[in-house]
């Protein structure tokens, strides 16, 4: 008979918990060890090869506590052992963290006072967070008053980075209140520590958002005004507006890039002398990236006469056109120059002309690469006197003119409309629907080329004043509204014309304690309110005056205007937050 000997299979050691490989915890931590094909005379549970615990029997089970552990990963092993031989399982990592996460980083910031209605909420921790703690209803999202906004949540793949999307713009203006957590449910790290107060902060989202700081081409008391705006060929503002250098004012224009104002040159005077100020810009841009700058300057000390200069941007440098018949003439005044130009570069230019005697509206062209401009006959009917304070816009091939002037059957002044210099519009001027002499006109035509008008009514030698507004309505002008509901002593309107058609106006109006910036659209024939009145001070002696309007890219209204910002003004401008 012969004996043979079966030797032992090997014994198998695996861990029954925990079932990853990597665990997290702040405390205890249970681990089960599973040992199969055969029993061991000792099971040894090591930590970072320092033996922890000891079985000589089953069942395998401990419960570790971490506290006496350093913080950080720790490899957990089991060995069994039968006889002479050692069996080893696969480690596992036991990742102690008993430090709560931290928010390294918020976007918008806490207090954060330029807040888009459309900025994501993002958050940043320190370590990852555990997904299973972040329940919708553990977030909240919610206003000053109480409202609470709906959101969805993403968490980033590695656990750090979480993000909030508002299902709806964000309400303007608004402080807005972020949440992570609950008394009793708390967002926890993966080891289980919670988020602390920090995971609570607030910002602001305002009616309009600053396009860069305060503008002046100085330092110190060095007032800028007059600013004036327009849609750049980008979608993007540029300005151009009067300042004093301390001994005379000059014509700065600047651009928006996205981000800061970039300088277009530098000062603009035509005349040199100390005296010879330079003010009322007027700017023209169009799509196809032509931008023309003009103004009115002083011809010497005594200030008697007026001249009005054209420039036109190429080869980053303002280039020269020529000069006006009777330009720098003693005692001959060229004022309000107010600027147009064809795609094929044709430019036109209205100016209020002032001779010593009455006013009058001149207007002339100016062909590409012509050496001198082309006067245009403007056909004011003879019983229409002393016409100034003209505008001019055009649409396709036409050219529209507001201006007003004194009216012999009327008594009083009145506003009419030229179509190319030479037809009225209508049969009759513009009705005022106060009697009061009308001012200020701006006009701008719809995308019907129909021309719409905004305009300023005051009775002679008051304070009170109201902005009105008019459309052509293809055979007659539409019955006036009153737009300025919300303020007194309204002045300095500015017009645009929205991509979807409607139109939209900017005044100064004073509504106590100051003078501020107002802004209302015209939908449905009804005027509303656009955000909230603009301004950047709260003093009494800071008004807020002389706005100009544009329709940015999205349709996104932007605001220009001169305010006291230190010792003198300067130039402000607001996007509208939607």
């Amino acid at each position: 008979m012969t004996l043979q000997i079966v030797p032992l299979a090997n014994l198998l050691v695996g861990w029954a918990a925990p079932t990853n490989s990597k665990t997290y915890t702040n405390g205890r931590v249970a681990l089960e060890v599973r040992v199969e094909n055969g029993q061991p005379e000792r099971v040894e549970l090591l930590a970072d090869s320092t033996v922890i615990h000891e079985w000589t029997a089953p069942p395998y089970t401990y419960e570790w506590d971490t506290s006496g552990a350093g913080e950080g990963d720790h490899q957990i092993t089991a060995r069994a052992t039968r006889g002479k031989t050692a069996f080893t399982s696969l480690p596992r990592t036991v990742i102690v963290d008993r430090t709560a996460p931290q928010v390294e980083s918020r976007s918008p910031g806490a207090g954060a006072t330029n807040v888009s209605v459309r900025a994501p909420i993002e958050v940043a921790f320190s370590e990852p967070v555990n997904p299973s703690s972040l329940e919708p209803q553990d977030i909240q999202v919610m206003t000053a008053d109480g409202a609470t906004l709906q959101v969805t949540h993403e968490l980033a793949t590695d656990g750090r980075t979480l993000r909030l999307v508002p299902k709806q713009p964000l309400p303007a203006p608004s402080v807005i209140r972020v949440t992570l957590g609950t008394v009793n449910d708390h967002f926890t790290d993966l080891a289980g520590n919670s988020l602390g107060a920090e995971g609570t902060w607030e910002f602001t989202v305002p009616a309009w958002l600053p396009l860069g700081g305060a503008i002046s081409a100085y330092p110190g008391n060095t007032p800028a005004e007059q600013v004036v705006m327009k849609r750049g060929a980008n979608g993007l503002p540029v300005i151009a507006w009067s300042e004093f250098d301390g001994t005379t004012k000059n014509i700065h224009a600047a651009r928006w890039t996205g981000s800061t104002w970039e300088m277009l040159g530098g000062p603009l005077s035509a005349l040199p002398g100390p005296e010879t100020h330079a003010t009322q810009p007027a700017l023209y841009t169009d799509v196809t990236g032509t931008l023309l700058l003009a103004w009115s300057e002083d011809t010497g000390p005594e200030k008697k006469g007026r001249s009005a200069f054209v420039r036109k941007w190429g080869n980053n440098t303002w280039q020269s056109l020529p000069d006006f018949p009777g330009a720098g003439a003693f005692e001959y005044a060229m004022s309000s120059p107010s600027v147009t130009a064809t795609p094929t570069g044709v430019i036109t230019i209205n100016l209020d002309i002032y001779d010593g005697v009455s006013f009058r509206i001149e207007a002339y062209r100016l062909a590409p690469n012509s050496a001198a401009w082309t006067a245009i006959p403007v056909n004011t009917p003879a019983n229409q006197l002393n016409p100034n304070g003209s505008t001019i816009t055009r649409f396709g091939d036409d050219t529209f003119t507001v201006y007003n002037a004194y009216f012999d059957i009327l008594n009083q002044r009145a506003l009419s409309v030229l179509v190319n210099h030479s037809q009225l519009l209508g049969a009759s001027p513009i009705n005022t629907p106060t009697g009061k002499g009308p001012g200020s006109a701006v006009i701008e035509a719809d995308g019907n080329g129909a021309p719409c008008v905004a305009w300023i009514e005051a009775a002679s030698g008051s304070t009170e004043s109201d902005l009105y507004f008019t459309q052509w309505a293809g055979s007659s002008w539409s019955p006036p509204q009153r737009v300025s509901t919300q303020a007194s002593a309204n002045t300095d309107p500015s017009l645009a014309i929205g991509d979807d058609g409607h139109p939209i106006v900017a005044w100064s109006g004073f509504a106590a304690p100051k003078r501020t910036i107002f802004v209302a659209r015209r939908v449905d024939l009804d005027w509303t309110g656009v955000g909230t009145p603009l301004s950047v001070t709260t003093g009494i002696d800071s008004p807020a005056k002389k706005p100009a309007i544009i329709i940015g890219t999205d349709n996104i209204p932007i605001i220009a205007w001169q305010e006291l910002d230190g010792s003198s003004d300067a130039i402000h401008v607001r996007q509208l937050n939607q």
